[in-house]
């Protein structure tokens, strides 16, 4: 072989291995689309088999079109979609590869639904340019923002042209000599890392730059606000000068009046290298999961229980505070235990896993000293005890407190629906004990609905026009789910629906958060966080001071365990008291009731999920109902 058919020979290879790649491409990015067309009508579609599980929303990301185009090409299914069956899809694939972007900087509080609605799109557009806002996102970060979307007037919010630093553009100078007011602009730099380096805000940096309208340019020299301007703010002035506000501070409740400086003891207990992995799944009980090693979240917790102690302090406490590493091994637990020292505690919070919780609690026990779990459930798995008081509810006490709120609903059309499986049968049964409890009567405000098996669904002949349609969904099947929510989607169109939801659908991956929204959702929840409100603001910026880091739920789970039982149990030695303590807290509500296994935590919110892409607290509900 010469020369001349070598050459020929490699770039034929060569094409070979390129067209392959290409294929192999082509076949990732269309990962579960059909291959199958056909022409109908003059159009051109591929013909989809739902398979179980499938929403039309996940569908949609499929083959990148809308739901609209798919119910436009498949009217049947305002009936709901069914396992097997087969659908057109537009054959028209759009792309947000070359769409130009801005980018908006997430502040305190906000969500992607309220930034969808500041910038007049939808959720789904933000979506696409972010898919990782699907499951997560935090204040500072920067969010894609289709180029042609105008920013409402009347909404505040942080925006610049998404220009990245461009090496080209370096000022060009032998040597930059700067003022002590100045700053050059150096490669990695963002707005939000500037505004945390000089602790002021992206406004007050325009504001003195007007040249920063058109985005940060590697090399720029920048004034910076002088260091007296930051000290004057208060988020900056040092923790110990600057008290969290607290709304509606408890007084000492049930006994004995407290001496002017009470003394408590206490002991934290927890396995400072887990990570979040392994603290969310001690949640489920189907979870095998083997936990990984770092110091979130249980790190977390303690700098909000930290805080919580500077607080107590400041009020006149006197306190002992005894740190335990229980490591999520029952060995060393055992051997804490058996050093005698827990003995001596007022209380004690933690261990939070199961077998190291009830060796403690065993211990707890016999020495009658209270014991409060931060994250466990409260069920057949713990002894007998009055000393134990677990923070979070059982996984039923969402459904109680649903069956509270449609006994005090007289003007709504109300219908439970389920899908007619075991689990689904077991809350519906719950629902209705506690509904007869709180009504005082048999003859219920409601109708049952069971759709079973695959059966298509309908709800046209269930509801009513002109009047209020509430919906309580009692079903964690997600498959279910996502069919049920899909239907009424497209009928809320002509109904006025408002669904009540469980608390695990957030986890949920094949519904669209805007089916929420459209929805009027009231969703079950432990806990919830205003970021709007004064005493939270308060909070946040304590914590940023002094960790130099934003607060996690678990931050504020933290604090307002200690700040509020402390109170309850320095006045009174008696852990009964808890049965008073009816307040919020940060994140956190507080109703006690006695359990079999304890004192449980029976307070839960209801957010609202409303039509303007915001989400707010619309009901805490324990012994009594609270409305915002």
């Amino acid at each position: 072989m010469n020369k001349n058919e070598n050459a020929m020979h490699n770039r034929v290879f060569l094409l070979s291995i390129v067209l392959l790649l290409n294929t192999l491409l082509g076949l990732a990015q269309t990962k579960g689309q059909s291959t199958e067309e056909k022409w109908i009508d003059g159009k051109r579609y591929l013909m989809h088999t739902v398979e179980k599980g499938q929403g039309l929303y996940g569908i949609k990301k499929i083959y990148q079109v809308t739901e609209k185009d798919i119910i436009e090409a498949n009217p049947e299914l305002k009936d709901g979609l069914k396992a097997g069956q087969v659908i057109k899809i537009p054959a028209c694939k759009s792309s947000s590869a070359n769409i130009n972007y801005k980018t908006h900087q997430l502040e305190e509080g906000q969500t992607i639904y309220a930034v969808a609605k500041l910038y007049q799109i939808t959720p789904e557009q933000i979506f696409e340019l972010n898919p990782e806002t699907k499951t997560s996102y935090k204040v500072g970060q920067l969010i894609k923002i289709p180029q042609s979307a105008q920013k409402a007037e009347t909404t505040k919010g942080t925006i610049q042209n998404e220009k990245p630093i461009n090496n080209n553009q370096v000022v060009q100078k032998e040597e930059v000599k700067l003022k002590a007011n100045q700053y050059l602009v150096k490669k990695e730099d963002t707005f939000y890392a500037l505004t945390q380096q000089f602790k002021c805000s992206q406004e007050e940096l325009v504001s003195l730059n007007p040249q920063l309208k058109d985005g940060l340019k590697l090399g720029q020299v920048i004034e910076i606000p002088e260091v007296k301007k930051i000290d004057e703010q208060a988020i900056y002035k040092p923790v110990e000068e600057s008290q969290i506000s607290i709304d509606h501070k408890i007084g000492h409740i049930c006994g004995n009046k407290p001496s002017s400086h009470p003394n408590l003891k206490i002991a934290l207990m927890l396995p400072f290298e887990m990570d979040i992995n392994a603290f969310l799944s001690e949640q489920s009980k189907s979870s095998n999961e083997k936990p990984r090693y770092n110091e979130k979240p249980f790190f977390e917790f303690y700098q909000g229980f930290l805080l919580a102690v500077k607080s107590l302090k400041q009020e006149g406490y006197d306190l002992n505070i005894k740190v335990y590493n229980t490591k999520r091994n029952v060995d060393a637990t055992k051997t804490i235990v058996k050093s005698g020292e827990l003995k001596n505690m007022d209380f004690i919070v933690g261990p939070v896993y199961k077998e190291t919780f009830q060796i403690v609690q065993t211990y707890a026990d016999s020495f009658n000293i209270p014991i409060i779990n931060p994250i466990l459930k409260p069920d057949g798995q713990y002894a007998a005890s009055n000393q134990t008081i677990f923070m979070m509810p059982s996984e039923l006490e969402g459904v109680n407190q649903s069956a509270k709120i449609v006994a005090h609903n007289d003007t709504s059309a109300i219908l439970l629906v389920h899908s007619g499986s075991t689990a689904d049968a077991e809350m519906l049964r719950e629902f209705e004990n506690s509904y007869k409890n709180s009504r005082n009567t048999s003859a219920p405000n409601y109708k049952v609905q069971a759709f079973q098996g695959t059966k298509y669904l309908q709800f046209k002949s269930h509801l009513l026009k002109g009047k209020h349609n509430f919906i309580v969904l009692l079903s964690e099947n997600q498959a279910f789910v996502s069919n049920v929510m899909t239907q009424l989607n497209i009928l809320s169109k002509e109904y006025d629906i408002q669904i009540l939801g469980r608390p695990k659908w957030h986890k949920f991956e094949n519904i669209s958060a805007e089916y929420y929204h459209n929805l009027n959702m009231l969703m079950v929840s432990s806990e919830f966080v205003d970021y709007q409100s004064d005493s939270v603001k308060s909070f946040v910026r304590r914590y940023r001071t002094e960790f130099n880091s934003e607060p996690t739920r678990y931050s504020f789970l933290g604090f307002d365990i200690l700040y509020n039982i402390s109170h309850l149990f320095q006045s009174a030695n008696d852990v009964d008291c808890v049965s008073q303590l009816n307040k919020e807290g940060f994140g956190t509500g507080f109703s006690f009731e006695k359990t079999k296994n304890g004192w449980m935590n029976g307070s839960v919110y209801f957010l609202q999920y409303d039509k303007e892409f915001v989400i707010r607290k619309a009901l805490r509900v324990g012994k009594t109902i609270q409305k915002y």
